[in-house]
């Protein structure tokens, strides 16, 4: 008939809806319809998409092998086509691979979206493994941390907060943004209080290592690069303490609060400071609250220096350890300033080969 010629003489599309109807209608015993559905499936981009949008599994069943190699292809196009197919006909063994997929290059809100038409304690249960085995991969771990606020559970929660002490900030903010959207519906865990106080204590810290550099910075010529980064780096110290402080507060109006620091208004500050104080011991004041008040990084180093011991004296010792810094932009300002022809014996110190 004309749909069995359909299945090698049309277009992807046709081929596809050819070999779908075929399997229909000889309840999934058709060979020629498998055999093109096959091949539609290892052929070309446009090939693999036309046969995902038309696959009905209750005549071909895509097996774990072909759609692991679907969702690995390098065409985002089929890359959609599959997490599609797994949205419209979910089996939890395509979990762990739609996760392990979840990097910077991918559809992250594809994924997620996906996963969301799966339970959620399988997802649950994969992410956390994903979290203790994918220490060497950054974006996924940041992507898996991402996918996990949409699935509440007490579990993810006490994980997320492991997690939390050794997190460098890119991660901290994630992690933050999915443990504050979580307790909308799960509770906080016992150990919260004194996981977050001393990742608060680590990041008020190197608040004030960064405020002490900028400080230090101020009395050097020519150093508005050094001067403008540590002002960025202080800032967003303050804003990791500030978000992590409060997240035990539901209530706190955190994107408001932060929005009103950034505008610089005196009278938004004011505000946010005092409903910021509500949120603190009288320890924690005295050693958190220069941090908002405070415009000068000198006198905000004067208050502070006394309850931070170990911050740095030597501008030109933190600049000679930031050479070798992982951060190629901070390396080279720091190289630039001690390039100056009044460093020329600092420089003479450097381990050039531990540089290259």
């Amino acid at each position: 008939p004309l749909i069995t010629q359909l299945l090698a003489n049309g277009s992807p599309d046709l081929r596809a809806a050819s070999a779908r109807a075929l399997l229909q209608l000889s309840g999934g015993q058709d060979e020629d319809a498998k055999l093109t559905m096959n091949s539609l499936l290892n052929g070309s981009c446009p090939e693999s998409v036309a046969a995902l949008n038309r696959i009905d599994p209750a005549f071909y069943r895509l097996n774990g092998q072909q759609f692991r190699r679907l969702l690995a292809s390098k065409q985002h196009s089929v890359q959609l086509a599959a997490l599609d197919y797994a949205r419209r006909f979910p089996e939890n063994q395509f979990i762990p691979w739609i996760i392990s997929m979840a990097k910077n290059d991918a559809p992250l809100m594809e994924i997620r979206r996906t996963l969301k038409a799966f339970p959620s304690a399988p997802v649950v249960n994969s992410c956390l493994e994903a979290l203790t085995t994918c220490k060497q991969d950054y974006s996924n771990r940041l992507a898996v941390v991402r996918i996990l606020r949409d699935h509440p559970d007490p579990s993810a929660l006490e994980v997320l907060l492991r997690l939390i002490e050794k997190a460098d900030l890119i991660l901290l903010e994630a992690i933050t943004d999915t443990v504050r959207e979580l307790l909308t519906e799960v509770p906080l865990p016992l150990t919260a209080p004194t996981i977050l106080s001393s990742k608060c204590e680590q990041l008020a810290f190197r608040a004030c290592y960064f405020n002490r550099l900028l400080s230090m910075a101020s009395w050097e010529p020519n150093s508005e690069l050094l001067r403008d980064y540590y002002e960025h780096q202080y800032r967003r110290f303050v804003t990791a303490l500030l978000k992590l402080r409060v997240l035990h507060h539901p209530e706190f109006p955190l994107t408001d609060a932060l929005a009103a620091l950034q505008n610089g208004d005196s009278g938004s500050r004011s505000l946010v400071i005092e409903l910021f104080e509500g949120t603190l011991g009288s320890l924690e004041r005295a050693r958190v609250l220069p941090l908002l008040e405070l415009d000068s990084p000198r006198d905000r180093d004067s208050q502070l220096s006394p309850y931070y011991p170990g911050l740095p004296d030597d501008l030109i010792k933190e600049l000679e350890k930031g050479v070798y810094s992982r951060e190629s932009w901070y390396s080279a300002i720091c190289l630039a300033h001690l390039l100056d022809a009044d460093r020329t014996l600092r420089i003479d110190r450097l381990d050039w080969q531990q540089r290259l």
